[in-house]
């Protein structure tokens, strides 16, 4: 009798343990599903400007081992700039860096599910560059042409993202009346740029001469051999009297020299770092009524209370 209890009690023991091990096994063969990227490549890295080409992109809808149909997905797409889609096959063109980033899949199933995939594109600009800042020329006073010219300074190129191209750069100095402004020295040739070359300066030592007042702009292209220009810069020329703001001297005393002349000058009336002796100047002797005019200067040869006007 106690032989078959304790028999008994070890079948039912091991029938409990093998029906645990059973329903264990069970949960863990559930399907679960998953949707994967496959074009664009994770990873993959464009050219903004040498961009033309839609690139389409595709993903894999899994459910287990079982390979989905598209057409029984819900689609969302997203990515940088606020890019969005709900299409299957969305198609984009990478020609903004604004579009560099992480994208990201969601595929929703018939049963509800849903699952989601990122991948990272890197989007660069050609050249890692800044545009120089604006230039103010104002005219040489020490030259008694008052020369007004420009003696560029280059540009710095950074980097060259982009080795898949020969690039060149060109300068166009463009007056305010839209006519091209030839320069002293420009170089016909010899104007490529250097593929490996990090923080690189282009175009310096450039000379623009005898410019004429106005507000005028200097062009940069980067130019590829392959697509045009992928780059470009316009810079700001304001060729301008003085930096500084005019003051007049409302009264000045002059002393006769002993051929009972003197000398009054534009800088005797007005101070300020102008190019004075190209203004006009005009003088009316207050007690005569005489006047006279002259570019410079002009000599008085009469004591008296003149009024002088200066034009510049």
């Amino acid at each position: 009798m106690r032989n078959f209890f304790n028999s008994s009690m070890k079948k039912k023991m091991q029938t409990g343990l093998i029906m645990a091990f059973c329903f264990f096994t069970t949960m863990n063969l559930a399907a679960q599903v998953s949707v994967t990227i496959d074009t664009p490549v994770n990873g993959t890295q464009y050219c903004a400007e040498q961009e033309t080409t839609e690139v389409v992109f595709t993903a894999t809808a899994m459910d287990g081992a079982t390979v989905v149909s598209g057409s029984n997905i819900i689609w969302n797409w997203a990515g940088p700039n606020s890019w969005t889609s709900t299409e299957r096959n969305p198609e984009l063109i990478f020609n903004d860096v604004l579009l560099d980033g992480d994208y990201m899949v969601t595929a929703t199933f018939a049963s509800g599910e849903t699952a989601s995939d990122t991948i990272t594109i890197t989007v660069d600009p050609t050249f890692d560059w800044e545009c120089p800042s604006k230039i103010t020329v104002t005219p040489n006073t020490l030259d008694d042409n008052c020369l007004k010219s420009l003696d560029f300074n280059g540009f710095e190129i950074d980097a060259v993202n982009c080795t898949g191209s020969a690039y060149t750069w060109d300068l166009t100095f463009r007056l305010d009346t839209g006519v091209e402004f030839d320069a002293e020295n420009y170089p016909t040739m010899g104007r490529d740029i250097a593929n490996s070359a990090i923080g690189a300066t282009y175009g310096d030592g450039i000379l623009y001469d005898t410019i004429p007042f106005g507000f005028h702009t200097l062009t940069i292209d980067l130019r590829s051999a392959a697509s045009g220009i992928v780059g470009q810069c316009i810079i700001d020329v304001e060729v301008i009297e003085s930096r500084n703001n005019l003051a007049c001297n409302d009264l000045i005393n002059l002393t006769l020299n002993n051929n009972c002349e003197a000398l009054v000058s534009p800088d005797m009336i007005l101070l300020g770092d102008y190019c004075f002796n190209l203004f006009g100047i005009d003088v009316y002797n207050n007690d005569t009524g005489e006047s006279d005019g002259g570019i410079g200067e002009l000599t008085l040869d009469a004591p008296g209370l003149y009024t002088v006007t200066i034009t510049g």
